[in-house]
């Protein structure tokens, strides 16, 4: 209990942070660049594996880097959030910036992605804009 504990501590904390506007070092184009790579299916988005792309695959990227912040040697802990094939799937291919490790900056590169190709105001995201969108804001 302690360790999912810890675990939801620190996901909460990574996402956090990601929403904390930072001085970007990447250009316009390299921006385009890697959104080009997720839109032609060269870059993968499901982390979860759960067969479609949604803001859940963010939250998957994050819960598996606070599980390797919060392992000893940085390796799979089992979690009631992260199955270790979600797990091994996300470290095998979701570095994105090839630095050598998955963390909250390969989830804010997909989360970027993510609402660049959003619909505005689905605030239900269920890829409509409608009624239901209307009552969770008003």
């Amino acid at each position: 209990m302690k360790f999912k504990n810890v675990v939801s501590i620190l996901a909460s904390a990574a996402l956090a942070v990601s929403a904390i506007p930072t001085i970007s070092f990447a250009t316009e184009t390299e921006d385009n660049s890697i959104n080009s790579k997720f839109s032609s299916g060269e870059l993968p988005t499901d982390a979860n594996m759960d067969g479609k792309f949604d803001l859940n695959d963010t939250r998957s990227i994050l819960l598996y880097y606070a599980t390797v912040m919060a392992s000893a040697d940085q390796s799979y802990t089992h979690s009631d959030d992260i199955s270790e094939e979600v797990f091994d799937n996300i470290r095998d291919n979701f570095d994105y910036d090839n630095n050598g490790k998955v963390n909250s900056n390969d989830a804010s590169l997909l989360l970027n992605y993510y609402y660049s190709n959003s619909i505005a105001g689905d605030v239900d995201m269920n890829g409509q804009l409608d009624k239901a969108d209307y009552q969770l804001v008003k």
